[in-house]
């Protein structure tokens, strides 16, 4: 493992696909510290229920469940990410959780 200046190992925030600051549980962390602020700015969007939504660079999924409370049981979300590692973590919160709506994933490149 790498080491910072003080000898200690740095924890790793990339993923496999070699993209800095893209690990679900720093995403994850983000998320958290930043959750007042995300989920305000979700619920400004003016979701409503029914609405597709692609959650593109999904992480660790913690937008899932605001995401699928705003779209509903006739909503749909697609959660998408480079990282199949990150996808992993989204299938398994989709198996141990209950969300409003179906939640698919897709590891790849939007582009």
């Amino acid at each position: 493992a790498e080491q910072n200046d003080s000898g200690c190992a740095k924890p790793t925030t990339d993923t496999s696909t070699g993209h800095s600051l893209s690990e679900s549980a720093y995403l994850d962390s983000h998320f958290e510290a930043m959750k007042p602020e995300y989920e305000e700015m979700l619920r400004w969007v003016g979701m409503q229920p029914g609405w597709k939504v692609l959650d593109a660079g999904c992480g660790g999924g913690s937008y899932l469940p605001l995401l699928s409370e705003l779209v509903g049981p006739s909503g749909n979300i697609t959660a998408h990410d480079l990282a199949p590692e990150n996808i992993e973590r989204v299938d398994s919160l989709v198996r141990e959780k209950t969300f409003c709506c179906q939640v698919q994933t897709r590891v790849g490149n939007l582009v």
